[in-house]
């Protein structure tokens, strides 16, 4: 037995002085109220009674003594929070799956019932309920009362989010404490693969509770476990390729449907090639003209959210160059290869030209500069720049502009000066670039010379990074930071990296759209729970928690009407 409340000793001080306080009432004297009496019968009584210095009457009724005593100590206890001293010491850890395989109607309400029946017999100072979607959540901490659960999951939904149960139970297994032993239950329907199994150690049980929900485990499914773009291959630059991955049974065979805005798109020159029950469809050469690509499997199955994805496609255009006093042979030759380059003579958006401006210009403007003009080989002007830069965005312009496959040495040595690369601050975007360098043959022979005005002409114009892929729970594979935001939240990873939590529609910081896929193996594989995370050996339900207070009220009450009953019979005072 241990108290919550008050220590032990409290309640035992507790105890003595109520019943040493209602022995000091039983024994103080009454005021009696004078009345003649002919009779003499109650003599020896009145004389008692009526003796010179006595404080306290003598000590009668015991029983009723007793009997208060006994009902101000029920009360007491009761106050002190009595309950079983805890036989197991373990720590309850439920968890509730409500990522993309629980989307499916009933799941999760069937899940939450469960949960609902498991913490009437737990413990309520060594149990934590968490919610495991997007992000995990904290729904119920030890202490806290049971019926809050059903408060903080009312509005609780599955999300279109890849599960994240197996990266909690990675970290749980990591700090796991033997002088603790838990317990993990898990309400859902997602799976624990054999890796993440063996990572547990002896001194914790995982289990897995079946849903017991007519219809909610599916024995097959099929869906779009990949999609992705890239440059196409025909090397037009205002066209892209598609991947696309289906997996599942007769994945050869599913039927597709492909929009791209409003109009069907044909499969008749698309290339599908089949490995095992994946199979992969290459759409090439698909226009960029910042449309929606709508992919969607048209045979219906038991889960809908892998049905289907899309996908926007980029805004490219050509970008109109106009080369001024250029007489550099191997640079047109460069430019005129360039399959995003067309070369105009008027309303250009990018000029490429010899010497400075020598006026204020608000196109973009690629400069090639005597050598004793600029203190740098190559000189990136931009705005809200300085020459104070931080070493980290030098860092990647230099990757931007190719220039991480320059050799400095190989061109300090024919050139005679030290190459070197710097940024300035400017209203406009301007790029400046020694001519002499430019003529050099270590130069022009270089790999770093046609990928270097190639890039620095799609700096200048300001062309976004071709977004490949955008998966839900993985880092968005761009080099330069993509801020995103969806419900009108700001969402920013640190640095250069992040990761999307669920998918949808976001927005990035050029209010530019990208939809977020829900592609995943493991949800449309059904990656079902597996027989090692349930055992059927070990008892899951603990002794319930006897509620020691309550029938402590209730004993004091049936006291409270035993004495009432001894009043009205006339045997108590």
């Amino acid at each position: 037995m241990t108290w919550t409340t008050l220590p032990v000793w409290g309640v035992i001080a507790g105890v003595l002085g109520l019943a040493g306080a209602l022995f000091l009432l039983q024994r103080l004297r009454v005021r009696h109220r004078r009345m003649e009496v002919i009779t003499t019968l109650f003599w020896r009584e009145a004389i008692e009674d009526s003796r010179a210095r006595v404080l306290v009457r003598r000590f009668r009724h015991p029983w009723a003594y007793a009997l208060i005593v006994t009902l101000a100590s029920l009360i007491w206890l009761a106050f002190s929070g009595p309950k079983a001293a805890q036989e197991d010491p373990s720590r309850w850890y439920l968890l509730l799956d409500r990522s993309a395989n629980m989307t499916q109607a009933g799941k999760l309400e069937r899940a939450k019932e469960q949960i609902q029946e498991q913490l009437k017999s737990l413990p309520i100072d060594a149990r934590f309920v968490y919610a495991l979607g997007s992000d995990t959540r904290l729904v119920l901490s030890p202490g806290e009362q049971n019926p809050l659960f059903v408060e903080r999951t009312r509005d609780l939904q599955a999300e279109l989010a890849p599960s994240a149960l197996e990266a909690f139970l990675r970290d749980h297994f990591k700090n796991a404490s033997e002088d603790t032993p838990t317990k993990i239950l898990v309400f859902g329907d997602s799976g624990i693969s054999e890796e993440v199994q063996k990572l547990k150690p002896e001194f914790v049980e995982l289990h897995q509770k079946p849903l017991e929900l007519a219809g909610a485990s599916l024995t097959s499914n099929h869906g779009i476990v990949a999609c992705g773009m890239n440059e196409a291959i025909s090397g037009a630059f205002d066209r892209v390729d598609v991947l696309i991955t289906l997996k599942g049974p007769q994945s050869e065979t599913l039927p597709l449907s492909v929009k791209l805005g409003e109009a069907d798109q044909s499969l008749a020159n698309a290339t599908r090639t089949q490995n095992g029950d994946e199979s992969e469809i290459l759409i090439q050469n698909l226009p960029t003209t910042g449309e929606w690509l709508q992919v969607s499997i048209e045979d219906p199955d038991g889960l809908p959210f892998d049905n289907q994805v899309n996908l926007r496609l980029p805004l490219r255009e050509k970008i109109k160059v106009s080369a001024v006093g250029i007489q550099n042979e191997t640079l047109l030759k460069v430019l005129e290869a360039d399959p995003a380059i067309e070369l105009v003579t008027s309303d250009p958006q990018v000029i490429l030209r010899v010497g400075a401006p020598s006026e204020a210009t608000q196109v973009p403007t690629l400069s090639l500069v005597p050598k004793d003009s600029e203190a740098h080989a190559f000189t990136a002007l931009q705005p809200e720049a300085s020459s104070t830069a931080p070493s980290q965005n030098i860092s990647n312009l230099v990757q931007e502009l190719a220039l991480d496959r320059v050799d400095g040495a190989q061109l300090a040595e024919s050139t005679g000066s030290v190459v070197s690369f710097g940024i300035k601050s400017s209203s406009v975007k301007e790029l400046r670039v020694w001519q002499d360098l430019t003529e050099s043959s270590a130069f022009q022979s270089s790999q770093a010379f046609p990928l270097f005005f190639s890039q620095g002409i799609r700096w200048l114009r300001g062309l976004p990074p071709l977004l490949s892929y955008s998966k839900a729970g993985e880092i968005l594979p761009l080099e330069s930071e993509y801020p995103l935001k969806s419900d009108g939240i700001q969402l920013s990873g640190i640095g250069s990296s992040f990761t999307p939590p669920r998918a949808g529609r976001y927005t990035n910081s050029q209010s530019e759209e990208i939809e977020v896929l829900l592609t995943n193996r493991k949800l449309s594989e059904l990656n079902a729970p597996q027989e090692g995370t349930q055992d059927s050996k070990t008892e899951m339900t603990p002794t319930h928690n006897t509620p020691y207070y309550s029938y402590l009220i209730i004993g004091a009450l049936l006291l409270l009407a035993l004495e009432w009953w001894f009043v009205r019979r006339g045997r108590m005072p």
